[in-house]
């Protein structure tokens, strides 16, 4: 590590969940061949109240094991001998803030900063944000602010902890992030490094463990129960995230259909129920990927089973001369009875097969499909009246079959009409 002009830093720090804000700066005075000889440190800060920013007075400060307390103007000095690590804890109406300097978890109260002895001068304020700490995702926010009294541009190198560097990126001065997309979900250590323009290689000013928090959350997923309907998975997606917006659900059902459902809000796709209906049964790969505003990315892997439903049922079905003409019947009256239907299909298709054989050489049929488009239930009867123009004076078959919205094909009803 090179070493680093000898200038004062400052780190910004927010104390989670007390509101408040530590304001520090660390003065150093001369650069040090060992750790031995390093000179004394003479750490000094202020309590900022983080709604107002007005200054805490009389607000306790614990660092390592000295107890400091800021003054009427918030402000507090700690002095060291030694670099490295510290840990300080504010105390607020009794709630402690603890700030170190190993990793950030915002899943607890710890920020974290460094004393360090060789901080090149171009750090004005630096923090670490990554949204959604209570849901599983894959996107970290870097946030820094960078200053130096030259006003010379950064280099700045994030380590993310997962073997990808942004370096060199180059900083202007003033508010910068750096964003990264996780492909797992860690932890990873993420380390920031700063250099100024001339080269300057500065320690790691801050670190983060990152365990993946910012990604859609897709909750409830379900396939197929007895009672839902065969070749039809019904995917009951939660999503929920702290982000109001969502780019793109995809959804792979695993038999090479895919379903994108476009310009999302949560709102609108709470509690949805998505329906696919599937060729045949089987065991399908399942993959859910849920892209917010960000493009960070939540992926779900699963599978549906899909088996045979019980079809729809005709019970009864009634044949008989409906209209005859000089005692021939010019139409048959097809009453039916469903004992069972399925209470999630809403188009029933039925379709009516009859056909006569004059002389064995030729049979003839014909389908209608003039009750389409019924709402079923069981216990519904339905009547149809077929033309017979066509029949002859022998025996003739009549028969009907059930297909509904998943154009599964119930057992066949048929009965026999004989001529008088």
């Amino acid at each position: 590590m090179k070493t680093m002009r000898c200038a004062p830093w400052r780190a910004l720090i927010s104390a989670c969940g007390t509101g408040l804000l530590l304001l520090a700066s660390c003065n150093y005075f001369s650069e040090m061949a060992s750790p031995t000889e390093y000179s004394t440190i003479e750490f000094s800060g202020k309590v900022l109240d983080s709604a107002t920013a007005a200054p805490v007075p009389n607000v306790r400060i614990t660092i390592e094991t000295t107890t400091l307390e800021t003054d009427q103007n918030g402000s507090f000095v700690f002095s060291d001998l030694t670099t490295g690590k510290k840990k300080a804890v504010v105390e607020k109406n009794g709630y402690f803030s603890i700030i170190d300097s190993v990793n950030v978890s915002f899943r607890t109260t710890k920020k974290y900063f460094y004393l360090v002895k060789n901080t090149p001068p171009i750090i004005d304020t630096f923090f670490i944000v990554i949204p959604s700490p209570f849901y599983i995702g894959d996107t970290a926010l870097f946030v820094f602010r960078a200053s130096d009294s030259t006003d010379q541009l950064l280099y700045a190198a994030l380590d993310f902890g997962d073997t990808a560097v942004s370096f060199p990126y180059l900083v202007a001065r003033g508010l910068d992030t750096i964003s990264h997309a996780f492909q797992t979900a860690g932890p990873f250590d993420a380390s920031l490094y700063l250099s100024d323009i001339s080269g300057d290689s500065d320690m790691a000013l801050a670190a983060a463990t990152v365990i993946n928090n910012h990604r859609p959350h897709v909750v409830n997923q379900t396939g197929n129960a007895p009672f839902f309907a065969t070749y039809i998975s019904r995917l009951h997606l939660d999503l929920f995230d702290a982000d109001s917006n969502w780019k793109l659900v995809f959804i792979d059902w695993g038999d090479g259909s895919y379903d994108r459902i476009y310009e999302l809000t949560r709102a609108a796709y709470v509690d949805t129920i998505f329906s696919h209906v599937y060729a045949d049964t089987g065991l399908y790969p399942l993959i859910i990927r849920a892209f917010d505003m960000n493009n960070a990315l939540a992926e779900i892997l699963g599978s549906v089973e899909v088996i045979h439903p019980l079809p729809p049922q005709v019970a009864e079905l009634f044949v008989m001369p409906d209209l005859i003409v000089n005692n021939q019947p010019e139409s048959l009256s097809v009453n039916i009875v469903v004992i069972r239907a399925n209470y999630y299909v809403s188009n029933i298709i039925w379709r009516f097969n009859y056909a006569y054989n004059p002389d064995s050489a030729r049979t003839f049929s014909t389908t209608y499909d003039s009750l389409s488009g019924r709402v079923v239930s069981a216990g519904t009867t339905f009547s149809l009246t077929l033309p017979v123009v066509l029949f002859q004076p022998d025996t003739n078959d009549v028969s009907v079959w059930v297909t509904d919205a998943a154009h599964i094909r119930s057992g066949l009803k048929s009965a026999t009409f004989v001529k008088q």
